[in-house]
């Protein structure tokens, strides 16, 4: 497929075919969604292009200034008959209610029963109008419902009422815990409404590695590590130039198009900005506890846990338990000890080099500030994207069933003495994978595997399989040793892309 239809839309098709299963069904309401940035957007034009369609935004604006925005979406094209039956709907209660039945079909007057057959007459761009079943896509929903939660019961009303009419309703939104909170759960405005829900996460490695196709494994680990799986940071990016000249130019040169985002994202999502910097900045530095956080961002502890709470919830900083914790009482258990640590790539990047010399940067040496205090850490740097790497590598390989068992849950082993990078774990908790992740940059001999199997011991687990992730390859002597054992196996950094 051409790379020009690709772009933001890799990695997406599952998307696309949940969406055009959903169009064959009767009465759906979709919910999409995941963090900004990660497709939503792509996803949705891709499946509207051919379709009878309205698509709207939520402006972060003014109750009143969102419907007239809403009102006035609807009205492109129509020539006046949306005004009439809004006019006629709102004689009957509630605007919003009043707007949502006009835009569902649902009008007053029979005279407005085909309404929907117009709404994208506007946005085709031959100019000619589709048929066939209504879509209508409500985008960031939550900025009407933080407006005025009444909207949400006027949204749940107009669409029962609308039962009958052969439409599909999607809400996309970047909000998560408002869409699992609101939408989704249970007790939830729109609970038992929503017939389909669709969670965009972040592009896995190997499909991150399709933005670069000319890179080598280690440019390719390099690049996910500084960028992540996020599309809209992956799309600034020109697969025919050098990594080190792609963060240049779209991440570390002042006024390119990556260099204000952690600045945008702070100012956009908190009140206080400088606080969620520094505590920012101190998890991309190595603090990972609540009290080494709040001891780096000079907040109390107490302070410092509301804010984490508030960076999590925004979807910028994630909590990893160890993978132990969902073991059954009586094995070795690393208890309910998390570890933060920021979730977008680029953010981490940004607070690990780029804030800590932002001076340099703002006079324009983004070349200099790379070479100097940037390339020769690149790799220290990448540990954690490549430990994840290996993660989600163990995860494919068991749903493909190329591993002695399925993995029922795979991540990082700690306790308070030891630690394992890389766990799986059969569903039963009698058979385990584990492994290490080799950076050194000379080929990894046996004193790794030994190393491994001993951290191993304190394991409860009847079997043991071993693997080596490795990132310079392998010593002769443990390639002859592995190939003499079928419980270890070896994979170099050109296997995980394999």
């Amino acid at each position: 497929m051409a790379r020009a239809v690709e772009g933001v839309f890799t990695g997406r098709w599952s998307g696309l075919e949940a969406l055009n299963r959903a169009m064959k069904a009767r009465h759906r309401l979709v919910v999409l969604y995941g963090s900004r940035g990660v497709g939503k957007t792509a996803l949705v034009h891709e499946f509207c292009k051919d379709k009878n369609y309205i698509c709207w935004c939520a402006p972060e604006a003014s109750g009143a200034v969102q419907l007239e925005s809403f009102l006035n979406r609807l009205e492109q094209g129509n020539d006046g008959s949306i005004s009439a039956a809004f006019e006629c709907a709102c004689s009957q209660g509630n605007e919003w209610k009043a707007a949502f039945k006009v835009a569902f079909g649902e009008s007053a007057s029979s005279e407005f029963d085909a309404v929907m057959q117009l709404h994208n007459a506007h946005a085709r761009k031959d100019g000619s109008s589709a048929k066939g079943k209504p879509v209508i896509v409500l985008d960031e929903f939550s900025r009407v419902a933080r407006q005025d939660a009444s909207t949400l019961e006027a949204l749940r009303a107009a669409w029962e009422s609308a039962s009958s009419s052969d439409a599909m309703l999607i809400l996309c939104d970047s909000d998560s815990g408002f869409v699992e909170r609101e939408l989704l759960a249970g007790g939830g405005a729109l609970g038992g409404l929503v017939t389909d829900a669709i969670r965009l996460n972040l592009l896995p490695y190997w499909e991150v590695a399709e933005f670069f196709p000319h890179y080598s494994p280690e440019e390719k680990t390099l690049a996910y590590a500084i960028f992540g799986g996020m599309p809209r940071h992956l799309t600034q990016c020109d697969p025919e130039i050098s990594l080190a000249d792609n963060v240049i130019r779209n991440v570390l040169r002042k006024g390119s198009a990556l260099y204000d985002e952690a600045e945008c994202i702070a100012h956009r999502e908190f009140r206080e900005p400088a606080r969620y910097n520094s505590i920012l900045c101190a998890i991309a530095h190595g603090s990972t506890r609540v009290s080494e956080i709040a001891r780096a961002s000079s907040l109390s502890t107490a302070k410092a846990s509301v804010y984490l709470k508030n960076l999590v919830s925004a979807g910028i900083v994630e909590r990893e338990f160890p993978v132990n914790v969902g073991l059954q009482q009586g094995s070795i258990c690393g208890g309910g000890r998390g570890r933060y640590r920021i979730f977008d790539r680029l953010l981490r990047f940004w607070y690990t080099f780029a804030f800590p010399n932002l001076s340099d940067l703002e006079m324009g040496d983004a070349r200099g500030v790379w070479e100097r205090r940037i390339a020769p850490s690149l790799w220290r740097f990448a540990a954690e994207p490549m430990r994840l790497m290996c993660a989600d590598w163990l995860c494919r390989e068991s749903s493909a069933s190329r591993m002695p068992f399925v993995c029922s849950n795979v991540g990082a082993w700690w306790d308070s003495g030891t630690w394992i990078d890389v766990t799986g774990i059969d569903e039963a908790g009698t058979c385990m994978i584990v492994g290490a992740v080799e950076l050194s940059s000379e080929p990894v001999g046996l004193k790794a595997y030994w190393n491994l199997v001993e951290k191993a011991a304190v394991l409860p687990a009847i079997e043991k399989h071993y693997v080596l992730f490795s990132h310079a390859g392998f010593d002769p002597r443990l390639v002859q040793f592995a190939k003499g054992d079928s419980f270890v196996r070896l994979v170099p950094l050109d296997g995980l892309y394999a």
